[in-house]
């Protein structure tokens, strides 16, 4: 199954490893915030160190709901998207 992960959390670092780990899921990108945005939440984990360590494509997003964030998601064609 090809997945999308959406987030910026420490949750969202847990799910990413799991996510990874898991041979039954194909983790197209994870889709988080700029750094520079980090102050959205009082809990915001940068996940660049992560998502390299783990070969997983992180894409950076002001906005989810964004016109271009939508359609890279559909270009990305997953069946589940995890937020």
């Amino acid at each position: 199954m090809r997945a999308v992960l959406v987030g910026a959390v420490e949750s969202t670092r847990v799910a990413l490893k799991c996510l990874a780990a898991s041979s039954a899921w194909d983790l197209a990108a994870v889709l988080t915030l700029p750094v520079t945005l980090g102050h959205r939440h009082s809990d915001f984990v940068d996940l660049s160190g992560d998502a390299a360590a783990l070969a997983t494509r992180l894409v950076t997003v002001s906005n989810i709901n964004a016109q271009s964030s939508l359609e890279l998601i559909e270009d990305l064609a997953p069946d589940y998207i995890f937020v």
